[in-house]
């Protein structure tokens, strides 16, 4: 549940978002209808459309762990899913995301690999289903 910054416990009339600056998230603000708290909100909404406009697309806080431990086309499957979807700007993977300051950065387990003896690195193009083989 979304939670709102508000002076007091009354329903919200108006409500509007505000941007961070630095990371582009959004906090939503809401005030009710007494004089007191609409005088407050005005010199809020007044600085949220200021940062609203200069704000830069949001950096993602949630999701992109499945690219981290998993090496596959992630970009067909989610175009499949959702075809209006397209490749965020900061990247599918969360290590590929910038960090913000006082959260701790999403770190990638190593990806586990089979190695011949020679050298090489055996890569598969994605997970198999392997079934048992009965004789």
């Amino acid at each position: 549940m979304v939670r709102i910054g508000r002076l007091c416990e009354r329903r919200t009339v108006d409500a509007f978002t505000e941007a961070d600056t630095a990371t582009g998230r959004f906090r939503l603000w809401g005030f009710c209808s007494r004089p007191r708290c609409q005088a407050y909100g005005k010199g809020i909404y007044e600085r949220a459309q200021r940062s609203n406009a200069a704000a830069p697309e949001a950096i993602p806080n949630m999701g992109g762990l499945l690219p981290l431990f998993f090496e596959w086309n992630w970009e067909a499957k989610y175009a499949k899913a959702d075809p209006t979807w397209t490749v965020p700007s900061y990247g599918l993977s969360a290590d590929e995301w910038p960090t913000v300051a006082g959260e701790e950065p999403v770190h990638a387990f190593p990806k586990l690999r089979v190695i011949a003896s020679d050298g090489e690195i055996v890569v598969r193009k994605g997970p198999q289903l392997v079934g048992s083989v009965r004789e």
